[in-house]
């Protein structure tokens, strides 16, 4: 069938108002995932540089939920409200969502869910809205989930180990300072994969070996700071093995960090899962990177995991687990609060 020219010209105008009207389609909204800090917050930097728009028409939120405190948590409406005022005395603004957990659970109420729906279905066009939601996972299964990665623009940032492993060694040698493997391996294990803490132990790490020198095991473990994390594994490891000194001087050391009760119980628990699965791996003869998938872990953490499994003897996890679920039911109906349950466990390792 020949086609006229009326026709193709009809056809090459509708591919010119699909095309014209994609690239003017640029969003103001933004969802960063992934699990890299430090390089989100530069993104996000610049998105507001290029923007033009200066420090007064900046917004940050945090919506962290603090359960001891649910009356002072921000609410999705102020947000949203805010988004809805214009900006002073400019033509763009910003607001930033941080810590957005009410996308990996059910966090929002009915009307809060429908009252953000109805913003990202129709923003402001001189706000522009980023959620940053890096080290979180979101739960696709939400609603207010799938309205917003239908209307917002999603960048992921991600750092693979690799490439940990090379920033640390090229930043090292700003001083002409090298890095034994193990070392290596055990500043990671100390400080995971989160740069903004990696680069403040480097410094550190690097005034304490001073310039022209060599980075070994001992030198990590005198002045690298070990995360939340690392001090909870320990902390579990004391526990399953009735070292009751180091238990307690793990927990004293959560606590004075700030951390809270609810999360070290729930480390608790989940190491002591991680070892229980590791263990049955091990015996399967499974490899560290197939464990890390499993467990939802770096290769890292994975490693570290292994090592724990070889000191600890599958009776004395179950026995441990058995005393978790006995003191969680105890929790929740109310005959124990979290603090003390947490000091039986640690008091009476």
């Amino acid at each position: 069938m020949k086609i006229t020219i009326e026709k193709k010209a009809i056809i090459v105008y509708n591919i010119y108002i699909i095309i014209t009207r994609g690239l003017n389609m640029a969003t103001n909204i933004f969802l960063f995932l992934g699990n890299e800090k430090l390089i989100t917050e530069n993104k996000i930097n610049k998105i507001i540089t290029d923007s033009g728009i200066g420090d007064m028409n900046v917004e940050t939120y945090d919506l962290s939920f603090d359960k001891k405190n649910e009356s002072e948590n921000t609410k999705i409406s102020d947000v949203i409200n805010s988004c809805l005022t214009p900006p002073f005395f400019s033509s763009k603004k910003a607001v930033i969502i941080k810590n957005p957990v009410f996308l990996t659970s059910q966090g929002l109420t009915e009307s809060e869910s429908n009252f953000l729906i109805k913003y990202l279905n129709n923003p402001l066009e001189s706000t522009i809205l980023i959620f940053n939601a890096v080290n979180l996972r979101l739960d696709d299964k939400l609603e207010v989930v799938k309205v917003l990665k239908k209307v917002c623009e999603t960048r992921t940032t991600e750092i693979s180990e690799k490439e940990m492993f090379g920033w640390l060694t090229m930043y090292l040698r700003k001083m002409n300072i090298d890095i034994d493997e193990d070392a290596r391996k055990l500043f990671f294990e100390y400080v995971g994969k989160d740069t903004v803490k990696a680069e403040n132990e480097a410094l550190k790490l690097m005034s304490y070996v001073g310039s022209n020198s060599r980075v070994f095991e001992k030198d990590i473990e005198a002045i690298v700071s070990k995360s939340n994390d690392i001090q909870s594994y320990e902390l579990t490891n004391a526990i399953v093995n009735g070292q009751t000194k180091k238990a307690i001087d793990n927990y004293l050391t959560l606590v004075k960090g700030g951390v809270k009760g609810d999360y070290i119980f729930n480390i608790i628990a989940n190491t002591m899962k991680r070892l229980l699965i590791a263990q049955a791996m091990i015996l399967e003869k499974a490899k560290q990177k197939e464990i890390a998938q499993v467990l939802q872990v770096s290769e890292n953490q994975a490693y570290y995991i292994m090592q724990n499994t070889k000191k600890i003897s599958k009776e004395k996890i179950v026995s441990n687990i058995i005393q978790l679920g006995e003191l969680d039911y105890k929790i929740k109906t109310g005959k124990l609060d979290l603090d003390t349950a947490i000091e039986y466990l640690v008091f009476r390792a």
